[in-house]
Order: structure tokens, then sequence, then C-alpha cells
């Protein structure tokens, strides 16, 4: 009677076990499926982005982070002259104070 229970124990957890290993495989090929797209994806991404860069540079609208420091399309770069360098921060945030408010 006991060998019998054991039997049909044996036999029920082989069953499940095979069920949990069918899902985990299903889900597993599922994620691969996914991660292939998700490359694919960042693939495309960063192909547009080496295109949108390269055209930017061929056409020149990249700017220079120094403000002091004007370029022209044909690449050659100068300093501003003295009377057309940009104002100093304080004076930058005293226009804007005024722009923003003009009652200051």
């Amino acid at each position: 009677m006991a060998a019998k229970k054991v039997d049909a124990l044996e036999e029920r957890l082989e069953g499940e076990m095979n069920q949990i290993k069918t899902t985990v495989e299903e889900r597993m090929s599922s994620m691969e499926g996914q991660v292939a797209d998700l490359r694919d994806m960042i693939k495309k991404m960063l192909e547009v982005h080496n295109q949108t860069t390269a055209s930017v540079a061929r056409s020149g609208e990249g700017r220079s982070r120094n403000s002091e420091i004007r370029c022209t399309r044909e690449k050659r770069c100068s300093p501003l002259a003295p009377d057309k360098q940009q104002p100093k921060t304080d004076d930058r945030q005293q226009l804007l104070s005024h722009t923003i408010n003009p009652y200051l």
C-alpha cells in the first residue's frame, strides 16, 4: 500500500516537474527574443545618433562651448573682439532680473 502511494507521488512530482521545465523553457525563449529585439533597437538608435552627429559636424552647426570664441562656417575660429564679448555673469543676472521684473 505504501509503495503504491510513493509511486503515485513520484509520478505526480515528475509530471509537475515536466510542466515547470516547459514553462521555464517557454519564458526563457520569450526573454531571449525580447533581448534580441532590444539589441536591434539600440543598434538602430546608435546608427541614427551617429548619422545625425556626423551631419551636424559636416554642416558646421555644432556650437563651441567657449563663448569667447567665434567660429565661421569655414571652421576658422578667432577670439571675439573686446567690445563684442559676452557680459559677465553678474551683468547677465541683472539683465535677467530686469527682464523678468522690470520694477527691480
